[in-house]
C-alpha cells in the first residue's frame, strides 16, 4: 500500500508493506518519505508550531508475543515554534524485552545534543505482563559539548538575544525503583531577553554537579547592566534525585544593583541576600532586599490589563469610583486583585510547606504610576512573609510626593502613608491628603482638599473647600466647573455662554497638558514631568525631576506666559541630597526669595 501526499504523487509518501497475523509470524514495513510535518498536523490545530520533513523506516518481525522492532526515524529543516534546526535523527531497536536508542539533535551551528540508552520493557502486542521492569537496569546518557541557547525559543516564549552554550554530560543508571544520576551541567556566556517580562540578562554562566544524591550549585552568575546577581548551595535528596524527596537545602544567592526585571511597565532594581534551606517538609526561606529604585505601572499588574490601558482615556479614575454606590465597585475592583490567585499551588507540596520572611527596605526613587496617578513612596521596611498558603505584607510606607489627575484636573499630593497589614489580598490601609487650587467663576481663588482614608480597594473619601467639608456632589462639580452643584442647577445667568466657554477652555487647557506630561515622561525617561496650565491656555508652569543617582533628586521648574493675576515666576532648580535615613540636604536655585539651603530631619513616631 502506497499512498501519495502532494499534488505530484511522488515527492511525499507513505507506504505499508508485509504481514501483520497476531497469530504467526510478523512482517510489516512502514516507510515515511519526506512527509511534510506543517501539512500533516494541520487538521489537528496544534498550540505549537511545528514544521520540517519527517523520513522513517521501521520493520516489525518476531511474533505478537514477542515482537522485534528496528526503526530510523530522521526529520530534517526542523521548527519548533521560532527555533530553527538541521536535523534530528532516532534510531532505536527492541529484542527480548529491552530497548535501546540513540538520538542526535544537529543545529545549525554549534554541537549536537546526543541521548542515548537502554531500557528494561514489555512491547508484546498482546497487553499480557509488565510493561516496564522496574527491578531490571537500565541506563540514559545525555552529553553535549556546547548546544546553543538558542533551543529555548521552542518553548513558544518570544525570547530575544538568544546567545550562549548549554553544556552536559550527565548519566542516569541503576533500576527504576533505585536509580543513580551522575555527572553535570552548565551553561556559559549566556545572554537572553524577554521583553515581554522586563527581562535582559548576559554573562549568565552556571555549573551544576551531580554526585549520588546531592546536586551542587557550583556557579550562578547573570550580570545587567551593571548589576550581578551570584549564588551558591547545595541539595541533598533521601534517597536519589529522582525521587524528589529533599533531605536538606542550602542556597545563598546575593544581588548588588540587579535589575530583577525592566521594561516600561515596570522595573525593580535590588541589592540584597536571600536563603533557602530545609527540607522538603520544611522548607525555608529568609533575606533582606534594598529596592534602590523602581517603577510599577499598576493597570499592567492587574487581570485584564490590556483592556484597561486600551479604554484609559475614557475610563473614570479610580478615587471617582469610590463616590458610586457599593454595587457599582464589584468589577472595578475585581480587576484590581493581583494575579496571584491565579496561581494554582495546591498540588505543589514544597510551596504548600513553604515558610518564611523577607525584610524589604525601599529608602525612596519608587513610583506607582497609572494614567490618573504618579505618586513616588518610601521610607518604609516591609516585611513579605509566608507562615500558611499565601505570601503577606506587612509594615508601613510613606507616599512621599506625586500627583493625581481628576477629571483633566491635578491634586497635587501633600502627604500620605500605605499600612499593609497581611492577608492574601495585597489592599493596604491609606492615609492620603491632595489638594488641588483654582479659581472660581469669580475668579476667586480656593483650595480644595481631598483626603482618602480606608483600604486602597474600597476607599473613603472626604472633600473640604478652605477647610469646610463639602458633599462629594459639589466636589466633583467644583473640579470640572469650579463652582458647586447647586450653583450650577440654579440657573443660569445671562452671560454663562461666555463663562462656559472659558472654562471649557481651561478644561481642555488641563486635559491636554496631562497627556503632554504623561508622553513627555515616558519619552525622555523623567520620574516626575508636571505641566500645570493654571486654567488658561496662556499660562503654564512646567516641572520636571529625575533621580540622578539613588540618593539625589534634581527638579527645574519654568513658568511660561503670565496672566493678570500672576507675579513672575522664577526659574527654579532644587537639588536634593539624601544624607541617611533622616537627614536631608536641599538646595534651591531662584531669585532673592526661593534661593536657599535647607537641611530636613525626618523621623517616623
Amino acid at each position: 500500500l502506497r499512498s501519495p501526499l502532494d499534488p505530484g504523487g511522488d515527492e511525499q509518501s507513505i507506504s505499508l508493506a508485509g504481514v501483520f497475523s497476531m497469530t504467526g509470524r510478523e512482517d510489516l514495513a512502514l516507510t515515511v518519505d519526506r512527509l511534510a510535518l506543517d501539512h500533516l498536523l494541520e487538521a489537528f490545530d496544534p498550540p505549537d508550531t511545528i514544521a520540517g520533513q519527517l523520513s522513517a523506516e521501521t520493520h516489525l518481525g518476531g511474533t505478537a508475543v514477542s515482537p522485534v522492532l528496528t526503526g530510523r526515524l530522521s526529520i530534517d529543516s526542523g521548527l519548533v515554534n521560532q527555533y530553527s534546526y538541521r536535523a534530528l535523527h532516532l534510531g532505536f531497536d527492541y529484542d527480548e524485552e529491552r530497548l535501546t536508542w540513540s538520538s542526535s539533535l544537529l543545529p545549525h551551528q554549534g554541537d549536537s545534543l546526543a541521548i542515548t540508552g537502554f531500557a528494561p520493557v514489555n512491547l508484546s502486542l498482546t497487553g499480557e505482563g509488565d510493561r516496564l521492569y522496574r527491578d531490571r537496569p537500565f541506563e540514559v546518557k545525555i552529553a553535549t559539548a556546547g548546544l546553543p541557547l538558542s533551543i529555548i525559543q521552542a518553548s513558544g516564549q518570544e525570547f530575544k538575544n538568544v546567545d550562549g552554550f548549554i553544556t552536559a554530560d550527565l548519566a542516569i543508571a541503576g533500576t527504576v525503583d533505585a536509580p543513580a544520576v551522575s555527572g553535570g551541567c552548565g551553561l556559559r556566556d549566556g545572554t537572553f531577553a524577554l521583553p515581554r517580562y522586563g527581562m535582559e540578562y548576559k554573562d549568565i554562566l552556571t555549573n551544576l554537579s551531580i554526585t549520588d544524591a546531592t546536586v551542587t550549585l557550583d556557579t550562578l552568575q547573570v550580570r545587567r547592566d551593571k548589576g550581578v546577581l551570584t549564588g551558591t548551595g547545595t541539595l541533598q535528596f533521601e534517597k536519589d534525585m529522582l525521587t524528589g524527596v529533599i533531605k536538606t537545602t542550602q542556597f545563598d544567592f546575593l544581588a548588588n544593583e540587579f535589575y530583577l526585571v525592566r521594561s516600561k511597565d515596570y522595573q525593580v532594581q535590588m541589592s540584597g541576600d536571600g536563603r533557602l534551606t530545609g527540607n522538603s517538609l520544611e522548607p525555608k526561606f529568609a533575606g533582606t532586599i534594598t529596592v534602590l529604585r523602581s517603577s510599577l505601572y499598576l493597570p499592567a499588574l492587574m487581570e485584564e490589563a490590556a483592556a484597561a490601558q486600551a479604554a484609559a482615556d475614557q475610563s473614570m479614575p479610580l478615587l471617582v469610583k469610590a463616590t458610586l454606590a457599593a454595587d457599582t465597585l464589584t468589577d472595578s475592583t475585581a480587576a484590581l486583585k493581583i494575579r496571584q490567585g491565579e496561581i494554582d499551588t495546591t498540588a505543589v507540596d514544597w510551596y504548600k510547606h513553604l515558610r518564611g520572611q523577607f525584610k524589604v527596605t525601599i529608602p525612596r526613587n519608587t513610583w506607582l504610576r497609572s494614567p490618573d496617578m504618579n505618586l513616588e513612596i518610601g521610607e518604609g521596611d516591609l516585611d513579605l512573609v509566608k507562615n500558611g498558603p499565601d505570601f503577606e505584607l506587612f509594615g508601613p510606607l510613606k507616599i512621599m510626593r506625586g500627583q493625581y489627575n481628576l477629571y483633566g484636573k491635578r491634586f497635587t499630593i501633600l502627604q500620605g502613608s500605605l499600612l499593609f497589614q497581611g492577608g492574601a489580598e495585597y489592599n493596604p490601609e491609606v492615609a492620603m491628603q491632595a489638594q488641588y487650587i483654582f479659581r472660581t467663576a469669580d475668579r476667586e481663588k480656593k483650595t480644595l482638599k481631598l483626603d482618602v482614608s480606608g483600604k486602597a480597594f474600597t476607599p473613603v473619601l472626604q472633600f473640604t473647600i478652605d477647610d469646610n467639608v463639602i458633599e462629594e456632589k459639589d466636589a466633583i462639580a467644583y473640579v470640572m466647573y469650579g463652582r458647586s452643584m447647586e450653583e450650577l442647577t440654579s440657573g443660569q445667568q445671562s452671560d454663562a455662554g461666555a463663562a462656559q466657554a472659558d472654562l471649557a477652555k481651561g478644561a481642555a487647557a488641563n486635559m491636554l497638558s496631562n497627556q503632554l506630561s504623561q508622553t513627555l515622561g515616558s519619552k525622555l525617561g523623567l520620574d516626575v514631568v508636571d505641566i500645570s496650565s493654571q486654567g488658561s491656555l496662556a499660562a503654564a508652569t512646567m516641572t520636571v525631576g529625575k533621580y540622578l543617582t539613588n540618593n539625589l533628586f534634581m527638579s527645574y521648574q519654568r513658568s511660561v506666559g503670565q496672566t493678570q493675576e500672576q507675579e513672575a515666576t522664577p526659574e527654579i532648580v532644587t537639588l536634593e541630597y539624601e544624607l541617611n535615613k533622616h537627614l536631608f540636604l536641599q538646595l534651591l536655585q531662584g531669585d532673592e526669595k526661593s534661593s536657599g539651603v535647607d537641611f530636613i530631619f525626618k523621623f517616623q513616631h
